[in-house]
């Protein structure tokens, strides 16, 4: 989680497995990833001009015209309306507005988490078959770490609810400076705008520092008075920008609230308690022989193997019995082959005797067992030491 990864676990990220253990970077894109989406596609309404090509919209975002924008404020209004004065702006139709334009941060923020959880996942996993081997590491994360995995899931789920309730059931708060200076602005930047707008009527060219003309002055000033609105179009206005300038100050907000409470607070804490030396006490003798013991895979696979075990024993005791009662024709075949191995090859007679002796020994034995039975088949011996056998 601190970034730093000199450890050998950290391989190249080029290899299948190496962003995976690279778990602070994950995290690091998938935040930017969900700061872009939030910018992009987290607010509902857009203003466009008249006119406008529907098919070059964002998909999930209502295009509305300015017109188009005051008559959907102006039915809110009506809906909403309590015991202000007539065309006095309601700070319920902001709070409807803001719940409608920022419906999309829900499932934005669930996106979210559901990629850190993910890669939380797969770097837990990584981390414990690089310590107790595939087999061990199956076994501990499926009776230990994944149960552990899934109450981070549910805890990081929990904690998004709590992010996003304020926001849609609650009333629009901030006490930010900046809310109060950016309506002034926003304000001061619209009558600059119509004033502009107006004295470019009555003169060609506003550049120039001096202007000369000659021109009804009292029709000028009736032009800069903001004129009567009888059918609450300047309180819808007031309502749209309020909306909107307390969209961009909660969504940042919200954003740095889910990447440090939802996101790195959860994250770290149960990392750190996931696996601890604590937990194998608590833990019962079920479970740590299911942990330390064989697998069933294994256990399938030793009973096989003692089957054929059992098979290969049993074979070999018919092999012994018979290996008795053949051994005097064995042993005739292999002294022509002594005689021959100590006629090409140094050291060859010294050997043969040494083979004759331990013939002789084996002979006299099977000829003590025949002899028990009634059944002997003594070997005639030869004077000759290339032949120890007569035919």
């Amino acid at each position: 989680m601190d970034g730093s990864y000199k450890d050998q676990f950290f391989e190249d990220t080029k290899s299948p497995d190496g962003l995976k253990r690279r778990l602070r970077a994950i995290i690091q894109t998938q935040s930017d990833h969900f700061a872009n989406d939030m910018a992009g596609r987290g607010h509902r309404f857009e203003i466009y001009q008249q006119g406008f090509n529907r098919a070059a919209v964002p998909q999930g975002i209502i295009p509305f015209t300015k017109e188009d924008m005051t008559e959907h404020i102006r039915h809110l209004m009506l809906q909403t309306r309590g015991k202000e004065l007539s065309s006095s702006t309601n700070s319920m139709v902001v709070a409807d507005l803001f719940r409608e334009n920022s419906a999309p941060w829900g499932d934005l923020a669930h996106d979210y988490i559901a990629s850190i959880w993910k890669a939380v996942e797969g770097f837990v996993h990584q981390a414990i078959t690089q310590i107790a081997g595939p087999t061990t590491a199956q076994v501990i994360f499926s009776e230990v770490l994944q149960p552990a995995l899934n109450i981070l899931r549910d805890d990081l789920r929990s904690k998004t609810e709590e992010l996003l309730m304020p926001y849609k059931f609650k009333h629009p708060i901030t006490y930010h400076r900046d809310f109060l200076a950016t309506v002034q602005r926003h304000h001061e930047h619209c009558q600059v705008s119509d004033i502009a707008r107006i004295l470019s009527g009555y003169f060609d060219d506003l550049n120039n520092a001096m202007v000369q003309a000659r021109q009804d002055i009292t029709s000028l000033a009736r032009g800069l008075i903001p004129p009567t609105d009888t059918d609450t179009e300047l309180a819808c206005a007031d309502a749209y920008d309020c909306m909107m300038i307390y969209y961009k100050i909660a969504m940042n907000h919200f954003m740095d609230n889910m990447a440090i409470y939802a996101v790195e607070v959860k994250v770290s804490t149960h990392l750190e308690q996931m696996f601890l030396p604590a937990s194998v006490i608590s833990m019962t003798p079920d479970c740590i022989k299911r942990l330390a013991g064989e697998s069933e895979e294994t256990k399938i696979l030793r009973e096989q193997l003692v089957k054929q075990l059992c098979i290969l024993v049993s074979g070999l005791e018919t092999c012994k019995r018979f290996a008795h009662g053949s051994l005097s024709q064995q042993a005739r075949g292999m002294c022509f082959s002594f005689k021959w191995f100590g006629e090409f090859f140094p050291g060859g007679p010294r050997f043969r005797g040494q083979v004759i002796t331990r013939l002789e020994s084996v002979r006299e034995e099977d000829s003590g067992n025949a002899a028990a039975k009634g059944q002997s088949e003594d070997l005639p011996m030869s004077n000759d030491p290339h032949r120890p056998f007569s035919e």
